[in-house]
């Protein structure tokens, strides 16, 4: 199997990313609407603004241990990989990854990559692999990155 002529998508956490952002600043903002606009005592305003500020450190919280240190997309491109953070891009050569990690006690699933030459997000990078049906075994892009990477690496490290 030639991986030179692959170009795909490997991750799929920036839709995830987005979508729990936009709740975690819409609820807060709805209970601040609501304590101003409704018709109700002032104590029940300011709990609903306690409350509000609570939830959004809360959410914050939530997100950073959930998708702060995950990459946004990762594709695969022949010989290398394409990484996005925030806005920013690097590549990084396959036949630099170390290591291959299947995070499988992580929910969601998690691959972190260990790279011999640290890239711009550092010397371990980690993303949300693509959906699969049956999650009870370790993802098969482990398996397929691994094999690209070179013939050295002949196992799957795991947690």
């Amino acid at each position: 199997m030639s991986y030179e002529s692959r170009t795909r998508r490997i991750s799929t956490a920036f839709p995830n990313k987005r979508l729990f952002r936009t709740i975690a600043y819409a609820v807060p903002i709805g209970l601040f609407a609501l304590a101003f606009l409704a018709n109700m005592p002032n104590g029940a305003r300011i709990f609903l603004c306690v409350e509000a500020l609570v939830l959004s450190g809360v959410m914050t919280a939530i997100w950073r241990w959930l998708f702060a240190d995950t990459l946004d997309t990762v594709e695969w491109r022949g010989d290398e990989l394409l990484l996005t953070y925030n806005g920013e891009e690097d590549r990084i050569a396959v036949r630099d990854i170390v290591k291959v990690e299947n995070l499988r006690a992580a929910n969601p699933e998690r691959i972190k990559l260990t790279l011999s030459t640290p890239c711009r997000f550092g010397s371990e990078v980690q993303f949300f692999p693509t959906y699969r049906t049956f999650p009870f075994k370790p993802h098969p892009i482990v398996d397929e990155l691994l094999a690209a990477a070179s013939g050295s690496m002949t196992s799957i490290a795991a947690p």
